[in-house]
């Protein structure tokens, strides 16, 4: 483990004035980055958390998150290198706390990135990784809709190729039947997930299995609030999906 909306930007102003107060007012490291990360402000989150000299797992994590979220705006070699250096503290989160869900999670979601960015298949090592770790999440966690949406799109995203291509490959798990039960259950547990509606339609429409089911997920991607800066360029994928 893939965009201004002004109910999200009528919103936004109260957000950062509760993450500035609790940046002032706590002590809770962690409560703070989790504040400031709500409210995109990646840079300070990992400034903070940085300065608090602690390297436990949720911790680590964190960091991770907020680098990947960085890493998100950005292009080439700069968003690699962040989330190359978010991989390592995702992996370590790991080793120090096996037993952290958060942790698994944002090791997959950060596996998934770097496999992007250097193409799937030119990334099979990695993307053997991303499959147990967002597995292990959801072992730990069964309320974790991200790793949900990771493994369909991790479905969607393999079989572009034959099932006896992803068998010599070692990827022969992949399964297109796979896709729609993850996306669905990922939005059952948290119906405002606009990414994985976006990734949901994009499937249906390609693969032309449902096209009505495509348009009712696009319509309500975009009418729901955006609550993560990539939302925003989920939303207008899915302008351009109903355009077409």
């Amino acid at each position: 483990m893939l965009l201004v909306i002004p109910l999200w930007a009528s919103a936004q102003p109260q957000i950062a004035a509760r993450a500035d107060s609790l940046a002032k007012g706590s002590k809770d490291t962690l409560a703070i980055a989790d504040a400031l990360s709500a409210n995109w402000k990646h840079e300070k989150a990992i400034s903070i958390l940085a300065a608090s000299g602690r390297d436990d797992a949720p911790t680590l994590w964190r960091l991770a998150r907020s680098r990947i979220d960085m890493g998100e705006n950005l292009s080439g070699k700069p968003a690699l290198e962040l989330f190359e250096r978010a991989q390592k503290e995702a992996e370590k989160a790991v080793l120090l706390d096996p037993n952290d869900a958060d942790a698994q999670q944002t090791l997959a979601i950060v596996l998934g990135r770097v496999a992007l960015f250097k193409g799937v298949f030119s990334s099979v090592g990695l993307v053997k990784r991303i499959y147990p770790a967002a597995l292990r999440a959801i072992a730990l966690n069964d309320s974790m809709p991200r790793s949900y949406y990771i493994i369909g799109r991790l479905h969607q995203e393999l079989t572009v190729k034959p099932a006896f291509a992803l068998k010599l490959l070692g990827l022969g798990w992949a399964s297109e039947d796979s896709i729609s039960w993850y996306y669905d259950k990922a939005l059952k547990i948290n119906p405002d997930l606009i990414q994985t509606r976006v990734g949901y339609a994009e499937y249906l429409i390609k693969s032309k299995k449902d096209p009505a089911k495509a348009k009712k997920l696009l319509d309500e991607a975009i009418s729901l609030p955006a609550k993560d800066e990539q939302d925003l360029k989920a939303k207008e994928e899915a302008k351009g999906l109903k355009e077409k």
